[in-house]
């Protein structure tokens, strides 16, 4: 039998990660890893249904928290798992909205670290398995949000903490995929923008489920071969 195709979803326990991680384990051959606070409060998500060959792995990781990566990659490796095909960064922490003039600091830092900073643990801790992978593929869920050029046309001056920390994601993934040229360096593609339609596409999924959708369209998807 062929090596099974694994997925790694952080966020999984509602919202597009749940859909991603529902769609995911519908093909057959998968083991799809998704990330929550407390697996144990979380059974439902360990009975989904299935497709021959495929399961789920539930681990713990509290994104603001740098040494649950470490013991989430341990517990990855016990399961007998060596590579990872497809690492999907969703988490996402929204601080409530403020003017530029209002938002405390506070509000920046917890959103920089479920946004921007566990993204980049994730791939400093993960990467050895990605590289173990034949075709690897990381992909960063982002926002329209973090756009500068569409702040002042669709409103998102009023999210500064949350579309600062995305926009500071969205660099972060081109730049850890090449030095000089982030689109040659290392082999692959990129591309960003579309949300559902480019997500659906590259990662080959039908999400078209309610949740998903609506959600899907307000957010911006990075998709990088590596």
């Amino acid at each position: 039998m062929a090596a099974p195709t694994v997925v790694f979803i952080s966020g999984v326990r509602q919202g597009i990660g749940r859909s991603l991680l529902e769609r995911y384990l519908l093909l057959p051959n998968h083991i799809v890893i998704g990330t929550v606070r407390n697996p144990d409060t979380n059974s439902n998500l360990q009975a989904l249904p299935t497709a021959t060959g495929s399961r789920s792995l539930l681990v713990s990781i509290e994104n603001a928290n740098p040494d649950d990566y470490a013991t989430a990659l341990a517990t990855i490796t016990s399961e007998g798992i060596n590579h990872i095909d497809v690492l999907i960064a969703n988490a996402r922490g929204s601080p409530p909205l403020k003017s530029i003039d209002d938002v405390p600091p506070e509000h920046l830092a917890s959103a920089y670290a479920v946004n921007t900073s566990s993204a980049l643990l994730y791939f400093q801790t993960f990467k050895p398995l990605l590289q173990a992978a034949a075709q690897p593929k990381w992909v960063s869920v982002s926002t329209a949000a973090s756009s500068l050029a569409l702040m002042g046309e669709i409103g998102t001056y009023v999210a500064p903490a949350y579309g600062a920390s995305k926009a500071a994601l969205n660099w972060l993934t081109l730049r850890v995929f090449g030095d000089k040229n982030p689109h040659t360096s290392t082999g692959g593609r990129h591309a960003y923008g579309g949300t559902f339609e480019r997500l659906q596409s590259r990662l080959a999924l039908d999400l078209r489920v309610d949740d998903s959708r609506s959600a899907l369209r307000a957010r911006t998807v990075l998709v990088k071969y590596i």
